[in-house]
C-alpha cells in the first residue's frame, strides 16, 4: 500500500559559551512528540556531549535519533575516509545507541562524497530543491524527496544500483518554487511562511494545502517523502535570531502543522535513518516521482520578504523525475515547459541540467471506438535526449495496450494515466522526427 514517510530534521549544533540550542529543542520536542513525531537532530559532536543526556532520554522514550553534521575534512581518498570513519566512530562513542549513518552539511566535491559511502553514511541531508545561491547552496536540478545521488554530479541522480541517498532539506511547494523562481520562500520552514506574510500564528491554510498536494500524489507514487526541517536556535530568542513572540507563533504552527498531518491515513513517522533504510529496501534505483500540483491560493505576501517574488496564480502542473531526467509540464500543453537532462549530465550540468532546445510534439490523430482508443503522434527533436509527453484529458476509462515508434527502438519507458486528469508518456526520442503511435482498450 502507498504510504507517506514524515520526517522531521533539527539543527542542534549552535553553541555560544555556555549558551546552548537545548530550550529550543525542549520546545520543538514537546510540541512534536505528543504527535509521535520521531525528530532526528543533526549534531556535531560538541553539540552531542553537551545534549547527551536529553538526546538519550528522547531515543528512549520517542524514538528520536541523529545526524552528524560531518566538518569539511581535507586530504585525499584514503586521509577523508578515515576521518568521516572516524567522525562516526565519535558519535557512536558519545552516543551509543545511534547507527550515525545520516550525514549533514553541504558537501559539494566528488571525492567528499565518495567517502562518505566508503565511511558507512547511507544518507546525506541538506538538498534544496531549485534553490540557487541562498545560505551559499546551489542544488537546482537536484530531485525533490529522496534519490540516489551521483558523486561526480552531486545534484543529479546515480545510473548504478544504490549509493548515498541524497535527502532534501525541507519540502518545497513543488508548482509555486518552480514557476516563481523564488524556491525559499515556499516550503514548510514555518519562519518563512510567516516572514513572508503566507501564515500567521495557527491560520496555515497554505501549509495545509502545500501538504494536501503532497498526499493527494499517493495515488499515483508507492513512496512521498515528506520532509519538515526547524532550527533549534531558532526556537529560543536568546540567539537573537527571532523574538519570543516568533518562537511562539512557530510553535503553534508546528502543532497545527502536525494535528493535520496525522489526521490522514498511511503516514508513518520516521527518523532520517529509517526512512532511507525504507527507501533502500524497496528501491535499487532512484525511484521515480510522479507529481500532480495544484496552486494553493494564498494572502498577500510582506513585501520587505518576498519583494520581487512573482505572486501567480499559476496553471496546474505535473512533474516528474527518473534516473535520465527531470521535467515540468503546464496544463493543456504537450512538452514540457522544462527537461533536466541528467542522461547528457557532462554537456547539460552547468545549466542545472536544463534543455534549451525542447523537442516539439504534434497531435495527428486521436481516434475512439467501442472498444479503445489510438494516438498518433509526432515528436521533432534537435538531439536525442529524454522526453515526455502529456495529455491533459480524461484517460480514466482506458488500459494502456501498446505503444509503436518510427524509427524503432523509441520504446515506451514508463507511462501513467491520471485519471480525470492526463496521461502521461516518458520515451527516450532521438534526433529528428518520431511517429509514435499508441493504442489503448476501453476497460
Amino acid at each position: 500500500m502507498a504510504e507517506m514517510l514524515f520526517t522531521f530534521a533539527s539543527y542542534a549544533t549552535r553553541i555560544e559559551g555556555s549558551l546552548t540550542p537545548l530550550k529550543g529543542m525542549k520546545r520543538l520536542a514537546d510540541t512534536l512528540h505528543p504527535y509521535g513525531v520521531k525528530i532526528t537532530w543533526l549534531v556535531s559532536h560538541d553539540s552531542a556531549e553537551a545534549l547527551k543526556s536529553d538526546l538519550t532520554e528522547w531515543h528512549d522514550r520517542f524514538g528520536d535519533d541523529i545526524a552528524v553534521m560531518v566538518p569539511h575534512f581535507k586530504g585525499g581518498a584514503p586521509e577523508l575516509v578515515a576521518q568521516e570513519r572516524a567522525a562516526r566512530q565519535r558519535m557512536q562513542k558519545i552516543l551509543p545507541w545511534t547507527r550515525a549513518d545520516i550525514a549533514g552539511n553541504h558537501v559539494r566535491s566528488r571525492e567528499s562524497l565518495e567517502s562518505l559511502e566508503a565511511a558507512g553514511f547511507i544518507g546525506l541531508w541538506g538538498f534544496c530543491w531549485e534553490q540557487i545561491e541562498v545560505d551559499d547552496i546551489t542544488d537546482r536540478g537536484c530531485p525533490w524527496g529522496f534519490y540516489y545521488l551521483d558523486p561526480a554530479f552531486r545534484t543529479a541522480p546515480n545510473t548504478r544500483p544504490k549509493g548515498l541517498i541524497g535527502m532534501e532539506w525541507t519540502a518545497r511547494d513543488l508548482l509555486k518554487a518552480y514557476h516563481s523562481g523564488n524556491p525559499c520562500i515556499y516550503s514548510t520552514d514555518v519562519n518563512d511562511v510567516a516572514r513572508s506574510g503566507m501564515c500567521l500564528w495557527r491560520d496555515i491554510e497554505y501549509l495545509k494545502g502545500m501538504f494536501d498536494n503532497y498526499y493527494r500524489n499517493l495515488r499515483y507514487n508507492d513512496l512521498v517523502l515528506y520532509q519538515v526541517h526547524q532550527e533549534a536556535h531558532e526556537m529560543m530568542p536568546e540567539f537573537r535570531c527571532y523574538s519570543e513572540e516568533d518562537c511562539r507563533e512557530a510553535e503553534e504552527m508546528l502543532d497545527e502543522l502536525a494535528d493535520y498531518v496525522f489526521g490522514h491515513a498511511h503516514i508513518r513517522t520516521a527518523t532520517l535513518s529509517e526512512a532511507a533504510d525504507v527507501y533502500r529496501e524497496r528501491n535499487e534505483f532512484t525511484e521515480p516521482s510522479y507529481m500532480l500540483w495544484e496552486d494553493t491560493p494564498t494572502p498577500p505576501y510582506n513585501l520587505d520578504y518576498s519583494r520581487g517574488t512573482p505572486r501567480g496564480p499559476w496553471p496546474k502542473t505535473f512533474l516528474f523525475y527518473d534516473s535520465e531526467c527531470q521535467m515540468m509540464f503546464v496544463d493543456g500543453k504537450f512538452e514540457p515547459v522544462c527537461i533536466r537532462n541528467y542522461a547528457d549530465r557532462e554537456t547539460t550540468a552547468r545549466r542545472y541540467y536544463q534543455e534549451v532546445d525542447i523537442p516539439r510534439v504534434r497531435l495527428r490523430s486521436h481516434t475512439r471506438s467501442p472498444y479503445g482508443m489510438d494516438l498518433h503522434l509526432t515528436v521533432e527533436a534537435s538531439k536525442a535526449m529524454p522526453f515526455g509527453i502529456t495529455i491533459w484529458e480524461d484517460f480514466g476509462p482506458y488500459l494502456l495496450a501498446e505503444s509503436v515508434s518510427e524509427p524503432t527502438g523509441t520504446d515506451l519507458i514508463a507511462s501513467r494515466i491520471l485519471s480525470q486528469e492526463l496521461l502521461f508518456l516518458r520515451y527516450n526520442v532521438p534526433e529528428g522526427r518520431t511517429e509514435l503511435r499508441v493504442r489503448f482498450n476501453r476497460k
